[in-house]
């Protein structure tokens, strides 16, 4: 069984823009995308149901000029989990810190900022102090969009939506119109027992974004419509300080590395604040417009509240949604399996398939540290590009060889 498809692809953007009030909609990737940036590829032929969208605000930064920064332009999120200080006049006041939303709501922008001093962030294995990181310029803020849906593969709907940022220019999306060689009727139950199962046993994060620090191309100004710009790449906290290095010598010392939590709560201000906002759930740290004029302002404009039930997912593990789901066709081009002998459900890989898997993959110097942390298939999907990275030390082709399987079962041919 196959899908049928229109002959007219859209941009992401376009997409958003023509479909945003009438979704769901099911699609089929016209034209893929690989970038450097894994969650943000896609395979030609793909298909997904297209189920909402989300949005994030993130605030455009500047680095100020000091010696041995590097200048650039970064967004980050407003709800980023590294408190700041505020400069006031020509001095910092470090004394105290606040949240990038609380900053922003008390103050008209630009302010200039710079991490809490003395904080220890950790990432994975690593930790450093802040007193290091640079100082920065907030200039106004944008708000980034996703469309959130759901793969379908090999006739089953997986249960893990799959954000799709719209400043990817290259990536194209058609409409599927029918089943091949099924009636209208058949088509349109189809879509009904999808939208059932999505509204019943799956939750959208329509605060969706990308939690790490975005960097853009040196030619970016401050005139961009940032919404609408792909990033070079998102960094957290150390791949941030390494970009801002230009010195190689300019480097961390062991005496600045610490094994500290995260991050400590700075006293509480006394200051009485403008507005207060809904508290933001913490989440793990991990490695998405209309701008405000730089003229200044009397009052700054609020931030929209983040409401804690539309950031939860949920996924019912009780409903079996394979046995849910109703059969559905295959696309016409289908990933590469291994071979016959093994599961077609990655998550039901043993050890020994993934493996054969790294093998077929040329990533077999990786096999002895996967054998040793007893990688199968349900660990395997779970993996994402900063454990890959820095636990198992994979480059970012590598990581994008083997995500690109564990989401899809590619192999390059």
């Amino acid at each position: 069984m196959l899908f049928e498809s229109d002959k007219v692809s859209y941009r992401v953007s376009e997409f958003f823009e023509k479909f945003k009030g009438e979704l769901p909609k099911i699609v089929m990737v016209a034209q893929g995308f690989h970038g450097d940036i894994i969650t943000d590829t896609f395979d030609r032929e793909q298909v997904i149901r297209v189920h909402t969208h989300s949005r994030q605000w993130r605030v455009v930064a500047v680095t100020l000029e000091e010696t041995n920064r590097k200048l650039g332009h970064y967004s980050i999120p407003v709800d980023y989990r590294l408190k700041f200080c505020v400069k006031k006049g020509s001095a910092w006041k470090e004394n105290k810190c606040f949240t990038l939303r609380e900053i922003i709501e008390k103050n008209k922008l630009p302010v200039e900022v710079q991490f809490a001093k003395e904080e220890n962030v950790t990432v994975g294995s690593r930790s450093m102090n802040t007193s290091r990181f640079p100082a920065l310029r907030l200039t106004h803020t944008f708000e980034e969009t996703y469309l959130l849906g759901n793969f379908i593969n090999s006739g089953v709907m997986d249960p893990r939506y799959v954000p799709i940022p719209l400043y990817l220019k290259d990536l194209r999306l058609s409409l599927i119109t029918g089943i091949k060689g099924r009636s209208r009727e058949h088509w349109k139950s189809f879509q009904d027992d999808l939208t059932s199962i999505a509204n019943t046993a799956l939750r959208y994060d329509l605060n969706y974004g990308k939690e790490d620090i975005a960097i853009y191309a040196d030619a970016v100004g401050l005139d961009a419509l940032y919404e609408e710009l792909q990033p070079n790449l998102y960094a957290d906290p150390f791949e941030f300080f390494r970009y801002q290095v230009i010195n190689p010598s300019y480097a961390l010392e062991d005496g600045n590395i610490t094994s500290s939590t995260f991050m400590k709560d700075d006293p509480a201000d006394s200051t009485p604040m403008m507005k207060k906002l809904p508290a933001v759930p913490e989440k793990p740290m991990k490695s998405s417009y209309n701008p405000y004029s730089s003229m200044p302002v009397n009052i700054p404009p609020a931030l929209p509240a983040r409401n804690p039930e539309t950031s939860k997912i949920i996924v019912d593990q009780r409903n079996n949604l394979h046995e849910q789901l109703p059969p559905t066709s295959v696309r016409e081009v289908t990933p590469k399996r291994l071979d016959d002998a093994l599961p077609d459900d990655i998550e039901q890989y043993m050890i020994k398939d993934v493996t054969e898997a790294l093998m077929r993959l040329k990533l077999e110097k990786y096999i002895p540290e996967f054998t040793n942390q007893m990688i199968d298939g349900r660990m395997l999907r779970a993996l994402d590009e900063t454990i890959l990275r820095e636990d198992f030390h994979f480059t970012r082709i590598e990581a994008l060889r083997l995500m690109n399987f564990a989401k899809n079962g590619h192999i390059p041919t």
